[in-house]
């Protein structure tokens, strides 16, 4: 039998020689998106039977991270706009979303199948190459074991203000600069136990103080606590404790850095380079819309005082992990990476200070930054 030249790829089956060919890829997706067109039955809060199971095999990953199993009516096939089981799980076995067909672009670009990263523009999403996620040389700090004295979430805050505004932390806390660490020259050796993303987090803090804005902040080590991956399960606990202790928080910031080398992390104002910032929004969490008008507003303020600060705001979301980023304890909390590996202290310094009065003209303007009602 002559095979056909225009196919991805051919089955076999014992002596009936069934061939799947790009033509029947197109049948089954095609019937689909029929069926995501005609097939309105309930979403994530309402389903049942066959559809609540699968409901709850797919949502099961969020449960096996130790992080509490969100209302349903925030994953991402809402959040994605899909408008039916069918879509979502259309979007579930391909990473194609039907509402966004450029979102095929996950099957070109490496890693963007496992996780979809929407631009926020002017209220716009176009779908371009997201931010890569970086991560330690495997063995680095390997020899560190948890113990009794290293494995508290605490915050362990002191001298604070009784009714602080804004809450700094960091989930990966050891993220780290090269000119900060003499003698390391790799973008997966950028992490250190005592010059880290703290020392930024710290002088953001002060800056805020100066400008009459109560802020507070931990610097719990997660490192020693166990994978590197389960980071944002510890930095949970501490945000909880946190959360309880001042409910009227109005900004919570999770400082990290970025990955990407200096040419992307870097802008000059005025003669004077800078640490540029990205905001990071975590699409599986029901407050994703009011995080994106805080990141938003605060892009505003930045552009307006310090123009090209501010790369973008990304919001992910993923089908096989919970890309929630913690956001879902608050509408008022942003993950927030300013510079890279080969930014200087002096540069990070500078740019905690323009952060700083991004923060304090947006709580000038939004009164008590009440963004989420």
């Amino acid at each position: 039998m002559r095979k056909s030249s225009f196919r991805i790829v051919t089955f076999h089956a014992p002596r009936r020689g069934l061939k799947f060919s790009v033509t029947a890829w197109l049948v089954v997706a095609s019937a689909a998106l029929l069926a995501s067109s005609l097939w309105f039955l309930p979403g994530p809060a309402g389903g049942s039977g066959l559809f609540g199971a699968v409901d709850a095999l797919t949502w099961s990953s969020v449960v096996r991270q130790g992080v509490p199993l969100m209302d349903q009516s925030s994953s991402p096939a809402q959040v994605a706009g899909e408008q039916s089981w069918a879509a979502f799980l259309f979007y579930h076995l391909t990473d194609v979303d039907p509402t966004r067909p450029t979102s095929i672009l996950g099957w070109t670009v490496p890693g963007m199948a496992f996780t979809d990263y929407p631009i926020a523009v002017d209220g716009r999403t176009v779908d371009l190459r997201p931010p890569e996620d970086g991560a330690p040389s495997p063995g680095l700090f390997q020899h560190e074991q948890p113990t009794s004295s290293s494995s508290s979430t605490a915050p362990n805050l002191s001298s604070t203000s009784s009714d602080p505004l804004v809450y700094v932390y960091h989930t990966h806390n050891r993220e780290s600069f090269l000119p900060m660490l003499p003698g390391r020259t790799s973008f997966d050796d950028a992490y250190d136990k005592a010059k880290n993303i703290t020392l930024i987090g710290t002088a953001l803090v002060d800056d805020l103080k100066k400008l009459g804005i109560t802020a507070i902040h931990t610097t719990v080590d997660y490192w020693p606590m166990g994978d590197y991956s389960k980071m944002y399960v510890f930095s949970r606990k501490t945000v909880n404790e946190v959360l309880q202790k001042y409910p009227g928080l109005k900004l919570i910031i999770d400082m990290h850095r970025d990955s990407d080398p200096r040419d992307l992390t870097t802008t000059t104002i005025n003669g004077q380079t800078y640490a540029k910032i990205r905001i990071i929004i975590g699409g599986n969490n029901p407050n994703y819309q009011a995080n994106e008008r805080l990141a938003e507003a605060l892009k505003g303020e930045l552009d307006r005082l310090y123009p090209h600060l501010v790369r973008d705001i990304w919001a992910k979301r993923s089908t096989t992990y919970d890309a929630t980023y913690n956001q879902d304890l608050s509408p008022n909390m942003l993950l927030i990476e300013i510079g890279g590996p080969e930014n200087t202290e002096a540069e990070l310094d500078r740019t905690a200070t323009c952060l700083a009065d991004g923060i304090a003209a947006l709580l000038k303007d939004q009164g008590d930054l009440r963004l989420a009602r």
